[in-house]
């Protein structure tokens, strides 16, 4: 059997590297931003980047907006 005839185990992680969809790890968040990829307007610490995640600080001023449940 040639390598052409096998499926990958798990074909969701076989999807090209370019891929616009999925989760991205740390590895992958650090390098884009690193890149520019992704920017920001003050610079992140590092342990703003999580597996999966980019955490983001709040700004000096907060507005609340009133939220009301729609019920059916």
């Amino acid at each position: 059997m040639s390598d052409a005839d096998t499926q990958p185990l798990l074909p969701e992680l076989a999807l090209p590297r370019d891929a616009q969809s999925g989760v991205w790890p740390a590895q992958r968040l650090k390098a884009a931003l690193a890149r520019g990829e992704i920017q920001t307007i003050e610079p992140l610490d590092s342990q703003q980047v999580q597996p999966a995640s980019i955490d983001l600080r709040l700004g000096p001023v907060a507005y609340e907006i009133g939220f009301r449940a729609i019920t059916a």
